[in-house]
């Protein structure tokens, strides 16, 4: 049985494995099946403060599996990114607009800035390669 969408809404970061879970993820999907997983970002307090999590995420991390980054040598799973996006304190939404802009101001923003103003969340979604 395979998959055209998963859901992974606060699980991956749980986990001993990013890459394990990911494969499982890309072995049950449809080729170009969708999956949206949302994470903690890594800085803010929320990927470290509770000790349930074992794994931290970044803007950057699910370039591991896409093809043209060359990134990949653990795993055979991968996937084009859609979307990603960056979700900062509802105390100021238009962070959450400002930095979601384009691509170009995740990017300035997680080389930068991600100390200084750290998002909360990461959401990305993803089309499975087969």
């Amino acid at each position: 049985m395979a998959f055209e969408y998963i859901y992974c809404h606060h699980v991956l970061e749980h986990l001993d494995s990013i890459i394990k879970p990911v494969e499982e993820i890309w072995r049950i999907s449809k080729p170009g099946g969708r999956v949206f997983i949302e994470v903690p970002v890594f800085p803010s307090v929320g990927s470290a403060a509770d000790p349930t999590h074992k794994q931290f995420f970044t803007y950057l991390t699910f370039n591991y599996f896409r093809p043209e980054d060359n990134l990949n040598y653990y795993s055979h799973a991968r996937f084009k990114i859609i979307k990603r996006k960056l979700l900062f304190s509802k105390l100021f939404p238009f962070l959450t607009w400002f930095f979601n802009i384009s691509e170009k101001m995740q990017k300035f923003h997680t080389l930068f800035l991600s100390q200084l103003i750290p998002a909360e969340i990461l959401q990305i979604e993803l089309e499975t390669i087969k």
